[in-house]
């Protein structure tokens, strides 16, 4: 299902679109299919430093295995203003990544979270550090915390789905 056919579209954004908004967005996208959701909300990531076509890191993807996530086929996408328009909810990895959003497109500002305290919209809160370039354990351990927060606020995405 393409995001304009959902009623909701989610965007989640870290830097490059390499490691933790990937695998948000796969892990979410599991989720909401089992809550029966996904018809009704999109799921999407991109990154703020502009970059595309690259492949998830080597790491990146052994980790997300281990949460029955495929990060093999991802490619990186940059965040757009038309992304920013049609998405119903972009939670930043980091507070730098809102921080930088809010900034960018005030306009929209009601729908940029901090991912670590969505549904609240102040940016202190958990933030997921950035494995780049780390070992797999680095990895092993963002995702592990996107999967508790994800287990903790997926109820909140139906109330995007009701519009």
């Amino acid at each position: 299902m393409s995001n304009q056919d959902a009623r909701a579209v989610v965007c989640f954004v870290c830097s490059g679109n390499l490691c933790r908004s990937p695998f948000a967005e796969g892990l979410f996208r599991r989720l909401l299919e089992d809550a029966a959701l996904l018809g009704r909300v999109a799921v999407t990531s991109a990154g703020t430093l502009g970059q595309r076509g690259r492949g998830a890191e080597p790491h990146g993807i052994a980790a997300a295995a281990e949460h029955g996530v495929d990060l093999a086929g991802h490619r990186s996408r940059p965040l757009t203003p038309a992304l920013v328009a049609e998405s119903a909810a972009i939670l930043g990895m980091a507070a730098e990544h809102a921080a930088l959003l809010r900034k960018t497109y005030p306009a929209h500002r009601a729908k940029i979270f901090l991912f670590g305290s969505f549904p609240e919209r102040h940016l202190a809160g958990p933030e997921i550090a950035d494995p780049m370039g780390k070992p797999l354990s680095a990895y092993q351990a963002a995702y592990a915390e996107i999967a508790e927060i994800a287990l903790r606020i997926v109820p909140h995405f139906a109330t995007l789905a009701r519009g």
